[in-house]
């Protein structure tokens, strides 16, 4: 029996716009200095609420939105978070990796950050996505059954970011 497998990946960082910051016209990201704590997700990774299933990088949360009211089992799965494999590491030493298998799932990790308003912040990131209908050739993304990927800078955290219709800009053009 075929089953269908949609990943949906989502980084989210989410910027807190504090009010008690100065409001002077100056911007820590237009001066080139990276906002995020770890971005690149090194360091020992800690099981959230001690649960082995939520390994996150330091600075760090999961979050993922639950499945809708009746729902088949395999939609909006907590995903699995832990360290990524090594041959899935970009730069430096470690990646984050977070998935379901068989199921679909909303979610990603996020990390707040403070900024000063009015800011202008660029943002970018790299996923790396596998997916596929059977376990024939598991080192190969095959049938990858509709994967859809958001990154983006929410100003206000609300969860369920993406049913709101947030504009992100992508490469050469609007992501919703």
């Amino acid at each position: 029996m075929r089953s269908l497998i949609r990943v949906t990946l989502c980084l989210l960082l989410a910027a807190a716009l504090l009010g008690g910051l100065s409001s002077a016209p100056q911007s820590l990201a237009q001066e080139g200095e990276n906002l995020l704590q770890n971005g690149g997700f090194e360091g020992n990774y800690v099981a959230v609420g001690g649960d082995p299933s939520l390994q996150v990088a330091p600075n760090w949360q999961p979050w993922s939105l639950p499945p809708p009211t009746g729902a088949p089992s395999s939609v909006n799965l907590r995903p699995d978070y832990a360290p990524a494999p090594a041959n899935r590491v970009r730069s430096g030493n470690a990646a984050q990796e977070y998935n379901t298998f068989f199921a679909t799932h909303d979610g990603g990790v996020y990390q707040r950050v403070p900024v000063t308003s009015g800011a202008e912040l660029a943002f970018s990131a790299y996923v790396y996505v596998w997916s596929s209908a059977t376990f024939e050739q598991p080192d190969v993304s095959d049938q990858p059954q509709g994967v859809e990927v958001q990154v983006g800078i929410d100003p206000f955290w609300r969860p369920g970011w993406r049913q709101r219709g947030y504009y992100l800009v992508g490469p050469g053009r609007i992501l919703r």
